[in-house]
Order: structure tokens, then C-alpha cells, then sequence
């Protein structure tokens, strides 16, 4: 039958879909006819690089990264966890402000402050709002222990929070 192909290779090891992994490449997807008893060889070139997502910030809306010891440690290579941050409106860093940490369900990332600041309105003027980001390359770490993903809920806890507070 005619089938549509398309490679991949998969460089942003974090990244739950690899079809949009800042970094990884991809070719242009092309139909093939295959009768199950060809040799043919199909030419496929890594002609595509994806882009790395842009994060604007503005005076409320900034990104945190943090290199996680824990989560380096079980991955074996540096891992960066990252959290999106919105200020209250008049931010006086002298001051203290209650802090809502909103965790995002599957698919969402630090990118969702910005959903999650309009979603909040004026709830959110007078606090400190943070959406970490728990996305992996499993898809979603729900910031929970496992021997398959890592220390995630360690990580959050004992690391990422103190950093960001700080």
C-alpha cells in the first residue's frame, strides 16, 4: 500500500514529543508504495531542525532554570528543571507575598504561567504565582519518585522550591 514517512532523530533527550524537541531534526514526510516484498531503498534526509521555543518574559512574567543535582545524578548528564514565574502586579522585592504553586497536567509546561496568570485574573495580584514545569521525556513526571523517571518529587521539594524561594 502507499504509506507517508518521515525521520526523526531525537536530540532533546527531556523532551515528551520528539516530533517538537527543541533541537531534534526531521525530514520532510514523504508517500512510499511498499508491497511487502521490495528491497528498495528509501532516501530520507534530516532536512528540518526544531526551533527552540521562545520564553518572553516581561516585568510579571519570568523563567526560572535550575540545574537539579538529583535528577543530573539519576540521569547521569546535567538536567535542567525549569519553572514559569509571574510577579504581583506592584512586585516590591522588599516584600513578602503569599506564593501559589500551580502544577499543570499533562502537556502543559513552564510555558502555561502565561495561561495560568489570565485564568487567575485578579487573584493573582497580590501573590506570587509559579507553574513548575514536569513535563519529561515519559511525557509527564506528576513531580512523583520513580524508579523509571527519577527523583522528581525530591527534586521539587528538597531543590527546585528552596532555589526559587531564594
Amino acid at each position: 500500500g502507499t504509506y507517508r514517512i518521515q525521520a526523526l532523530l531525537r536530540t532533546h533527550l527531556d523532551a515528551p514529543f520528539a516530533v517538537s524537541g527543541a533541537g531534534n531534526f526531521i525530514s520532510e514526510p514523504i508517500n512510499v508504495e511498499l508491497d511487502g516484498k521490495s528491497t528498495q531503498k528509501i532516501a530520507l534526509k534530516l532536512t528540518h531542525k526544531i526551533p527552540v521555543k521562545d520564553f518572553k518574559e516581561t516585568n510579571r512574567i519570568k523563567a526560572f532554570h535550575f540545574k537539579s543535582p538529583a535528577l543530573s545524578h539519576f540521569y547521569g548528564r546535567d538536567y535542567v528543571m525549569h519553572a514559569g514565574v509571574a510577579l504581583p502586579k506592584n512586585y516590591d522585592p522588599s516584600k513578602k507575598y503569599p506564593t501559589l504553586y500551580a502544577i499543570t497536567g499533562f502537556g502543559g509546561t513552564y510555558f502555561s504561567i502565561k495561561r495560568y496568570l489570565k485564568m487567575m485574573g485578579v487573584g493573582a495580584d497580590n501573590l506570587i504565582l509559579i507553574v513548575p514545569d514536569a513535563s519529561n521525556h515519559s511525557g509527564h513526571s506528576v513531580f512523583v519518585d520513580s524508579e523509571n523517571i527519577g527523583p522528581w518529587g525530591s527534586a521539587l521539594v528538597n531543590e527546585l522550591i528552596p532555589a526559587i524561594e531564594k
